[in-house]
């Protein structure tokens, strides 16, 4: 599950892309260790190092909500920085943010198990 959003800190805002994680199955898939996320976020070493944060810090993002009626209003939500990671590619290590999947769902108020993304195949196109 992802989600795109803005990240505010007290240098401005920035376009981020948050994913939700199962953590022990990206572990064995990347090789980055974040299972001690809980609800907290990793950031990027790019996106930290340009806001000044750390491990500790406190980070502001704003997500569209998922509610009808709220269409076009915000949900502003802050995070623990809990893991800062470090992919080698400048561009992933500035925008993308990792959270537990669980504690984005509940963010969202979205049910266990909904997806925000489908692939949808077309034969004879």
């Amino acid at each position: 599950m992802q989600i795109e959003s803005f990240a505010i800190t007290d240098l401005g805002s920035k376009g981020v892309l948050i994913k939700g994680i199962y953590q022990n199955e990206f572990q064995k898939i990347t090789d980055l260790n974040l299972v001690a996320l809980k609800n907290g976020v990793a950031v990027g070493v790019e996106f930290a190092k340009y806001n000044e944060l750390k491990i500790g810090d406190v980070v502001t993002f704003a997500m569209a909500s998922s509610k009808a009626k709220n269409q076009g209003v915000a949900i502003l939500k802050e995070f623990e920085i809990e893991a800062i990671v470090k992919h080698g590619v400048y561009e992933k290590d500035m925008r993308v943010i990792y959270m537990d999947k669980s504690a984005l769902e509940s963010t969202l108020s979205y049910k266990a198990g909904i997806a925000n993304m489908a692939l949808i195949k077309i034969d004879n196109f």
